[in-house]
């Protein structure tokens, strides 16, 4: 089963997005943001929820069931 930090980087590489990608789409935060959380050295938030959920075009139970 995989935790939220791959779940997320998975779903980046299936978009074939960069890192950066996805943080342009997320407009307020920078790349290592991203990075951050791929390689867990930074929490989730409810709020980073909403931000992923829109630029990664997923539900977030999309999110809640992958974990």
């Amino acid at each position: 089963m995989l935790d939220l930090k791959e779940a997320i980087r998975k779903r980046r590489q299936e978009l074939c997005l960069s890192q950066a990608d996805v943080a342009a789409r997320m407009k307020v935060k920078p790349q290592s943001f991203i990075s951050k959380i791929e390689r867990g050295e930074r929490k989730i938030t409810l709020d980073d929820i909403a931000l992923i959920e829109k630029a990664y075009r997923i539900k977030i139970d999309f999110v809640i069931t992958e974990v």
